[in-house]
């Protein structure tokens, strides 16, 4: 699926940052990767993918608001800056809120409940150990415990075997 007039909107947000860029591009990569190998139905892709172009979207209103990029400030600030992208969109309502959900507790592990959001959490974890904003030992432990995908464990296992 092109997502064009998205990607341009992500790119203005972080206009001020193309490290957010460059992270969303793989986090988006990677949630593209595992949904497809775990064959999940297209409505459930759209999700993975609009979650993995719109989750961060909340760190530039939250230091700018906090001074922080927090995952707590960046609940508070992503699904309002999501909302707006999606509704300008025009996207369909109910992947919309499944979308923003997603968004406001990507860093809330407890809050996973299906599919479309622990591939979103999978990917952005596996890249953030390799971005090294997460240290090996950590992302270790992470993946024992929030990891449940086989295509997620395999290649946090790769990473932490390289």
């Amino acid at each position: 699926m092109m997502y064009e007039a998205y990607w341009k909107r992500v790119r203005e947000i972080f206009a001020e940052d193309p490290g957010m860029v460059a992270h969303t591009e793989r986090v988006l990569a990677l949630a593209r990767h595992i949904a497809r190998e775990m064959a999940i139905p297209e409505r459930k892709q759209r999700i993975v993918e609009l979650s993995a172009l719109l989750h961060d979207v909340g760190i530039v209103a939250a230091q700018r608001k906090y001074g922080s990029r927090e995952g707590k400030y960046q609940h508070l600030e992503g699904p309002p800056v999501a909302r707006k992208i999606l509704e300008g969109m025009g996207e369909e309502r109910e992947i919309a809120e499944r979308v923003l959900f997603i968004v406001g507790h990507h860093h809330d592990f407890s809050a996973i409940d299906g599919m479309d959001f622990q591939i979103l959490v999978e990917a952005d974890l596996l890249v953030n150990a390799k971005e090294g904003t997460v240290s090996r030992e950590d992302f270790a432990v992470l993946v024992d415990r929030v990891f449940i995908t086989p295509v997620g464990k395999r290649l946090a296992r790769e990473f932490l075997d390289a």
